[in-house]
């Protein structure tokens, strides 16, 4: 869990990413690992999207029952106001793709070749070696997607 403080009324909050470092104590079995959450920093830019946004970082210490540190984790919070977010948003950019049967028959060819290449290496890996330089390979297509498909 990040650790962000405080609360910003009628706001929304995006995740921002996490950097990792690691200290090399082993983690095994019959450890306690403690977690110590510690507000590092803010900064509020005015942003073009929501206008002021505070961008929050905080740390989270993880420790063994012996004192030491295993791993340090730093997330990014970002706040907005909720409003500014949709006032900037041009409804007209924002229309319904309509879709014709050739699209949706030329999308669902290209699902189905993601499909036949999991079949045909029997849902197993497919490992490094087995690729070679050029070798074309289906791409995993998602959509067309409904506001519901999307969000969820």
């Amino acid at each position: 869990m990040p650790a962000s403080v405080g609360c910003i009324p009628d706001s929304h909050l995006l995740f921002g990413g996490d950097e990792w470092w690691f200290y090399g104590p082993r983690v095994f079995a019959a450890d306690t690992i403690y977690n110590e959450r510690i507000p590092y920093d803010y900064v509020v830019k005015d942003t073009a999207f929501a206008g002021p946004t505070c961008f929050q970082r905080g740390d989270n210490h993880y420790s063994n029952q012996r004192g030491e540190m295993i791993a340090k984790q730093r997330s990014t919070a970002i706040r907005y106001r909720a409003a500014a977010g949709g006032e900037s948003v041009n409804q007209e950019e924002a229309e319904e793709p309509v879709w014709s049967e050739e699209e949706l028959a030329a999308l669902e060819e290209r699902k189905f070749a993601w499909i036949r290449m999991l079949h045909d290496l029997g849902h197993s890996e497919r490992w490094w070696d087995d690729v070679s330089v050029g070798d074309l390979l289906p791409e995993r297509v998602f959509g067309p997607h409904s506001v519901a498909s999307f969000t969820t």
